[in-house]
């Protein structure tokens, strides 16, 4: 948390006013509000700025602007905000994985909801298959089917439970 607030200075200066441009490793995706006012928009945005000046390794990652805005309606400042996701980022836990960092990471989850999708609901995959052009196309936005497309209300559920068990309540999820 400390650490937030010496690059949140430095990089914004004493007023938080941010003209800069978002981190790369959003990739056009979007960035959901989850009902957070100005002030939480403009927090989301300084959080996500500071983290692609501090983590250099995260190449690529949808799912961060999702988690930091619901992170931001538990937390009580930005710095708490930011000191939870950092450790979410930073986790070792073994067998759990929180957040993918790179495009190949985000690819193989992709490719892994696929083949989850193939085994444990054959007439879903069947029919996506069928009406799809691009099968892959179609699971490469699993990840929006629950941060994008869920109300608030079971989007937090989710996250509560992802926090516990890590990415695999993720697919179960989509999968249902």
């Amino acid at each position: 948390a400390l650490v937030y607030g010496d690059v949140a200075t430095r990089l914004f200066g004493k007023h938080g006013a941010s003209s800069h441009p978002l981190p790369d490793f959003l990739g056009g995706c979007s960035l959901p509000t989850y009902c957070l006012n100005l002030h939480g928009v403009a927090a989301l945005k300084k959080i996500l700025i500071c983290i692609g000046n501090l983590f250099p390794d995260i190449t690529y990652s949808p799912a961060l602007p999702s988690l930091v805005a619901l992170l931001l309606h538990y937390s009580e400042d930005e710095a708490q905000c930011f000191e939870n996701i950092s450790r979410l980022i930073a986790s070792n836990a073994p067998h759990t994985s929180y957040i993918d960092q790179s495009f190949l990471a985000h690819q193989a989850s992709c490719m892994t909801f696929g083949d989850l999708a193939n085994k444990h609901c054959p007439a879903a995959h069947k029919l996506i298959a069928s009406t799809s052009e691009n099968v892959f196309e179609v699971y490469s936005e699993w990840l929006w089917w629950l941060f994008r497309d869920l109300p608030f209300s079971y989007a937090i559920r989710v996250f509560d439970v992802f926090l516990l068990e890590g990415q695999k309540v993720l697919y179960r999820i989509a999968l249902a």
